[in-house]
Parts: C-alpha cells; structure tokens; sequence
C-alpha cells in the first residue's frame, strides 16, 4: 500500500475523531459556550476538522523516525519521540491559526487568557495535552496502526471509501470556505476578528424557537428586537423598546423587504415625500443599501458612481454624518465615486465633518454664492477674492472649478429652446421651465 492511501486513511479517521472530540470540548468544557449547547465544531459542515487529520498524519511520520533508533537509550529515544510529536503538533496548530487570522479575520480558538500563550493561538497547558495525545497514540495506537493499514490494503473497496470521502470532503470544503470569504469581508469592513465558537454558540441559542440546523450553524431566523429583549442588560432592553415604533408601529415602512431590484445596474432613492420622522431613518437605510452596493461591485471588480442630491440632509442625522465622513475616504479605495450635491453650502459648512469633507474634496465645482458663503468657501478652500468674484452674482451656468490645486472659471451655457428641455416637467419650486441654461 503506497504512501499516499495510508496517509489519506489517517487524515479521514483523524478529522472524524477530531470532530468527535471537539463536539464534547466544546459542550462540556469550553467557556465560550456556557448554554452547554450540542455546536458543531470546526468552519466546516460536515463532521470532520482537518486540523485533527493533518495532525494524525505527522504523528504517524513522526513515529516511524522512532524505527531508527537514532538515540540508543529507548527511554530517551521515547521521550525525544513524545517531544517531538508535541512540537510538532503545537506548530500545526500555530500555523493554522496564524492563517485563519490573517487570511479570513477569524479564531477558531483562543487561548488568550492562558499563561504564556502567543497571539492566543497557542499555550503551554494545550501543548502539554498535545504531549499526552501523542503519547497515547505513540504506545496504544501506532503498534496497530500498519496492521490495520495493510489489512485495508488488501480490500478493494478501500479506495473507494478513500474516494468517496475526499469527494464530499472536496465539496463542504468549497461551500465552507465561501462563507468563510463572507465572513471575512464583513469583518475587515468592522476591522474586527470573528470568533467562530462564539458566533455558533450565539447563533445556536438563538433557535430555540426556530429550525433547528446542527451542521449549518451560522443560519438564524431570530428577529434583532426580539433577540434584543432576550439580553439581561437593560440597555439591550431600551434599544429593543425604541426600536418598535420602527420594526412593528406606524412607522414600519422600512422593516419589510424592499420593493427596489437591488440588482439594477441604475438605482435612485427618493425620501422627498417622506414625513420628517422617516426621513431621517430612511437615509440611514439607504446609506447601507449604498455601501452595501459598492462593497459588492468592488467585490467584482465595478466602479460605483453616487450621486447624493440635497447632501446637507446627510449632516442633519449623526449616523448618517459619521457614514459619509468616513466613507468619503473609503470609496476611493474601493472603486467608487461619490458626487454631493447641495445648495444649502451655509449649512454644510457649519458642520466640522462636512467641511473637512468639502476641503479634502479633488474636484469642487461652484456656482453663484452668497456673499457669507463666498468668504468661508475662500478661507476653506484657500481661494483669493479675485478668484471669489467668479461666483459673485454670477449667470446660470457660470461659476469656478477647483481641481487639486488649480483653479479654472468656466461658462456652461446651455439653449434653452431645445426639444430635450421643453419635455422636462416644470420645476416643483419656481413653477415654471429653468431659465439661463
């Protein structure tokens, strides 16, 4: 039997008996799961960890060295062998964890508050238990392990076994790692690390009145109020209290699912209509539907364009404002250009966040200004007064341009007596047709 089977055999047998051992840590012992709650262990659906395979395979390697006698004495040749598999599994566990932290923001275990652990991957108390599992296996399973291996080797359904595993195995691996990369996404968009046993356990508890999914144990159907209520602080329980006039009262409209086809290449959001107290949550709304939009074409390699009409509206809610301050800065980052749009400049920029926003700002485009406005814009924007006359009193159409650095008047004159105008409606403000281009 080649080398490869026997370590595919004893990859399988170690991700189930890992998987076993894991599911009754995590219900008996662990301190992340003080509900004592059946979750299955590990990122994966199926019941098996790869670590525990992997784990089983070195250990095996590791005690054929021990055929070479390299030190005479079989006492210290045993005890060198027990080291080594310690190391050895230690090391594994390391460099598993290190990757899951850098690669997919997340833990699948922490040893933070054990003694001498190292970025909470690792701890002395854990390498002593890796040391008392490889010595079990060393002296009770390893002796059998090649006669068990050469047993299988005469049947031939074992390489279908064999087969048959690692295509399943293949498959949850490929569905397990896709909601890994959500996962991911989320947590670097929170610069935050996701504890996986935490996050079951918190998912697990929540369904006690729903379906219950042992494998898929990241699916909840627990409304947020109703999940909210169910927290001992009182805090949780005065959000929850001031979320029902928002999620079950008069002003519900945003607690259904939307009518807007998300998938739409063009999408506009109007809150014009709204009263003033949804107005306010409708931004937010569509402020997350936004980011949730750019995230997804950035995701996919599309640049997003925003335009945000009446922009100082954004400014009149905190969350909104501390939304657009930051994601001024972001959207760069992830392929998307936003557009603000105001006439209301007087309010924008009695705001500290929308005039650190204006004045980070490449291109400025300005129109005709009122005389106080002309002077904050020109010490925000360093502008010199001559430069300021430009939009002082001036024609529709006509005002300065601020690119980087430099500074360009311009006159955009459009006829008014063409057909494409004359089909637009009057203007809801002034009654009638713009005027002067």
């Amino acid at each position: 039997m080649n080398t490869f089977l026997k370590l595919a055999f004893l990859f399988y047998i170690g991700s189930s008996l890992g998987w076993v051992l894991e599911l009754f840590f995590r219900r008996f012992i662990s301190g992340n799961n003080p509900e004592r709650k059946w979750i299955n262990p590990g990122f994966m659906v199926g019941p098996y960890v790869p670590l525990y395979g992997t784990g089983l395979c070195i250990l095996y390697l590791v005690s054929r060295l021990s055929e070479s006698r390299q030190i005479a004495d079989p006492v210290w040749n045993h005890i060198a062998m027990l080291v080594l598999m310690a190391a050895a599994m230690t090391a594994i566990e390391y460099i598993a964890g290190i990757l899951l932290l850098k690669v997919m923001n997340a833990r699948l275990w922490d040893y933070s508050r054990r003694w001498g652990n190292v970025n909470g991957l690792i701890c002395p108390l854990f390498s002593v238990i890796w040391a008392v599992m490889g010595a079990a296996y060393y002296f009770f399973v390893d002796p059998y392990i090649l006669r068990a291996l050469d047993w299988l080797s005469r049947n031939l359904a074992f390489s279908f076994v064999i087969g048959a595993f690692f295509g399943v195995f293949a498959i949850d691996f490929v569905y397990s790692t896709h909601l890994m990369v959500k996962i991911r996404t989320f947590a670097r968009e929170k610069n935050v690390v996701v504890r996986y046993e935490e996050l079951k356990a918190y998912f697990k508890a929540g369904r006690e009145n729903g379906r219950r999914h042992f494998f898929l144990a990241l699916h909840t159907e627990i409304p947020l109020r109703e999940k909210l209520l169910e927290q001992p602080e009182q805090e949780a329980r005065d959000l929850a209290l001031t979320m029902e006039l928002y999620t079950s009262g008069s002003l519900n409209i945003f607690a259904h699912e939307t009518n807007v086809d998300t998938r739409n290449r063009i999408q506009s959001y109007d809150i014009h209509d709204l009263g003033e107290e949804l107005k306010q949550p409708g931004f937010v709304t569509i402020t997350d539907a936004m980011i949730n939009r750019v995230n997804y074409n950035w995701a996919h390699g599309k640049k997003t364009h925003i335009f945000v009409d009446e922009f100082h509206i954004a400014y009149e809610n905190e969350y909104s404002g501390n939304f657009f301050t930051s994601a001024w800065r972001q959207f760069r980052k992830r392929n998307a250009a936003p557009c603000a749009i105001t006439q209301n400049v007087e309010y924008m920029l009695d705001s500290v966040q929308a005039s650190t926003m204006v004045s980070n700002s490449e291109f400025v485009v300005m129109l005709n200004q009122a005389e106080s406005d002309q002077e904050r814009l020109s010490k925000l924007l360093n502008i010199s007064p001559e430069q300021m006359s430009y939009v002082n009193g001036s024609e529709a159409g006509c005002g300065l341009m601020r690119y980087g650095s430099a500074l360009v008047p311009f006159v955009n004159r459009f006829p008014v007596n063409t057909e494409l105008l004359s089909s637009l409606p009057p203007n809801p403000v002034r009654g009638c047709l713009p005027k002067g281009g």
